[in-house]
């Protein structure tokens, strides 16, 4: 039988077909892993600087990343405050969900005592104003919401704070647009209010002149105090900071204001939700030329060993050969016939009618020579000292 007489008639010793459990399979890991990694990168947590969706900070981040005008770094230890130059340098620390004690405190009461500027997010949480007593900063947040009937953005709870301030951090702002923010009590008559209120809003369960005394008026939003050498800013709403709320009207160039004097920024995370580790060892290794240089070396590393291997082409791994036993028999098959190509070379010696068996053998196979489970074995040996006397 010749070569086109077998292709026509016979099946071929390898029948590759798509092995759809296989390629579901893999499509499913595919998804799994893709899942993973966006859960190790990313963050649901409101106000975190990893979290893209609409309570987040990525957008924030990503801002000060990009700022040619000044070096912005994530701060998950409080230790980033010793090594900073104070009078270069302002921290922002954004709705904290831990209160800073101990030793993480002295080193932020250090840090303005010296020189720094640290500017405080807060309206509901009591670790915000923790942090202002553990600096000796007078001004407080209330707490309670802020409302306005007639001047908002989508709503009463979303007031729009149109008194705004003659100063430096104020200069290109005039107004800042809140979402369920609280008032700054300044604490002192030394503290600037930055941004108020109009004179018609009011706090959740004010009644009015009664209650607990707190009457419907003009309230701060922002106030700015000097501590030390240093500055303490106080700000009723972090909502400012949000995917969702920064580039509301003026609250992206109220935020570039705190820092537009200073060349660095810390974005203090250190006392909030943990924050993606996959996220943060990335941004470890860019800060760190030491790390940068060992992941270098490592990938480099991991590059080299695999070139030294044989990597099996994807698409081997979606196909399947036809089962064993039907292989085995097309195998013989094919022997056999090549036994009767090789006596129909009779002028050929016995090494040159192997060489061309061996030669047809691999062509119907596709190259591939480890096929069969009896090769390189006694009997098939006897197999092969048989075809060539015949």
């Amino acid at each position: 039988m010749n070569d086109a007489g077998r292709s026509a008639s016979g099946p071929a010793v390898f029948d590759r077909r798509f092995e759809w459990p296989t390629l579901l399979a893999w499509a499913l890991g595919v998804a799994v892993g893709g899942t993973l990694l966006l859960a190790a990168v990313t963050s649901t947590a409101a106000f975190d600087p990893f979290n893209p969706s609409w309570n987040g900070t990525a957008d924030l981040r990503n801002h000060l990343e990009s700022d040619p005008d000044v070096e912005s770094e994530l701060v998950r230890d409080t230790t980033s405050y010793e090594t900073a130059d104070p009078d270069e340098t302002v921290a922002i620390v954004i709705a904290p969900d831990e209160p800073y004690t101990g030793a993480d405190a002295k080193r932020v009461r250090s840090f303005v005592d010296e020189g720094g500027t640290l500017v405080v997010f807060e309206n509901v949480g009591d670790e915000g104003n923790a942090l202002l007593e553990s600096v000796d900063a007078d001004a407080r947040v209330d707490g309670r919401l802020l409302r306005d009937e007639q001047h908002y953005y989508r709503g009463p709870k979303m007031p729009i704070a149109t008194g705004v301030a003659n100063h430096s951090i104020t200069a290109d702002v005039e107004q800042l647009t809140l979402n369920h923010g609280t008032a700054v009590n300044p604490g002192s008559n030394e503290t600037t209010e930055l941004v108020t209120t109009s004179s018609i809003a009011s706090l959740e369960g004010d009644g009015g002149d009664t209650g607990n005394g707190t009457h419907i008026g003009t309230h701060p939003v922002a106030t700015a105090e000097s501590v030390g050498d240093g500055r303490v800013i106080v700000v009723g709403d972090p909502s400012i900071t949000i995917n969702a709320m920064r580039e509301r009207p003026d609250n992206s160039a109220f935020i570039r204001g705190l820092y537009e004097d200073e060349e660095r920024v810390l974005l203090d995370i250190s006392h909030v939700a943990d924050p993606p580790v996959l996220a943060t060892t990335i941004e470890t290794v860019r800060a760190t030329p030491l790390a940068q240089t060992l992941a270098g070396t490592i990938g480099i590393a991991l590059i080299a060993a695999l070139a030294g291997h044989r990597i099996t082409p994807l698409w081997r791994r979606f196909t399947r050969r036809q089962p064993h036993r039907s292989r085995c028999r097309e195998l013989e098959e094919t022997l056999t016939d090549a036994g009767r190509f090789s006596r129909a070379q009779s002028g050929d010696s016995q090494q040159e009618n192997r060489r061309r068996r061996l030669d047809r053998i691999q062509r119907v196979r596709g190259g591939d020579t480890d096929i069969h489970p009896r090769r390189d074995t006694p009997e098939w040996n006897r197999r092969d000292e048989r075809t060539d006397d015949d």
